[in-house]
């Protein structure tokens, strides 16, 4: 092992699950991979460990842990994207040190267009500016002040995933879909259509079904304000089905399944 790779995987052994279980689980076999994972990562094997991450998240896809130390063997081989999708997986878990590392080490990977978009969430963005000098209030309990939630013209970042967006017809048109668990927030991207391409970010104090969102304010009509409810990540389609509080319900389904 190189030097620089042993310094990496020191510094991030304080975020890794670093020994075997000791509690039994449900399922053996995920006990088994589990621990040789460990066993191969603290022997050097990283992609051995990485091969038998993936095997428990098979059997158990809702143990942080696994995530969490998979991510690091990621890092340690320099997939940077990997780990930090592995990461954000675990900060969704209840993860808490997950979103901290999420933070630190998965920064200097961030686009422009991501950069772009963290601006957005707290109002450091010319788009805020514009809203405020127009007298858009812009807030909602568990929202910042200055957050523009609805901005047209721009592409999606290019973290977005494809996705069709399904109206309570049936009606299915082409968008794009974030899901950011660490900002509580979601942004839906639809392309130039019969408007400007619009970017509408709904953010609140939890994603999970059963949580209240603020609606965007700027850009839409003063009866579409409000908020809306998550109802269900396992809509009739599959996606993330919408509610809002004037009774419009539509489903967000991503062309591949969510990873988040």
């Amino acid at each position: 092992m190189s030097r620089r790779t042993t310094a990496i995987a020191a510094a991030l052994s304080v975020l890794a699950l670093g020994s075997p279980l000791n509690v039994a689980r449900a399922n053996p076999p995920f006990v088994e991979y589990f621990n040789q994972g460990v066993e191969r990562m603290n022997s050097g094997n990283y992609q051995g460990a990485i091969a038998d991450y993936t095997k428990a998240i098979e059997i158990d896809p809702q143990y942080a842990n696994a995530y969490v130390n998979r991510g690091i063997d990621r890092k340690i081989i320099n997939d940077l994207k990997g780990a930090c999708l592995d990461w954000r997986k675990a900060a969704g878990l209840g993860k808490e040190n997950a979103a901290e590392w999420v933070k630190k080490q998965c920064q200097a990977s961030t686009s422009a267009q991501q950069m772009e978009w963290e601006k957005m969430l707290v109002g450091e963005s010319a788009e805020a500016d514009q809203a405020a000098a127009e007298g858009y209030s812009l807030r909602g309990e568990g929202v910042p002040d200055g957050v523009p939630f609805s901005i047209e013209g721009k592409p999606a970042p290019d973290d977005f995933v494809d996705a069709q967006c399904i109206n309570e017809d049936d009606v299915r048109e082409p968008c794009k879909l974030k899901v950011d668990r660490i900002n509580k927030a979601i942004g839906i991207w639809t392309p130039p259509g019969r408007v400007s391409s619009r970017l509408s970010i709904f953010k609140g104090s939890c994603l999970d079904a059963g949580c209240v969102l603020q609606n965007p304010d700027y850009g839409y009509p003063e009866e579409y304000r409000g908020t809306t409810k998550v109802v269900s990540w396992s809509g009739e389609h599959g996606g993330l089905l919408l509610r809002q509080d004037h009774g419009y319900e539509f489903e967000v389904v991503p062309l591949t399944p969510f990873s988040f």
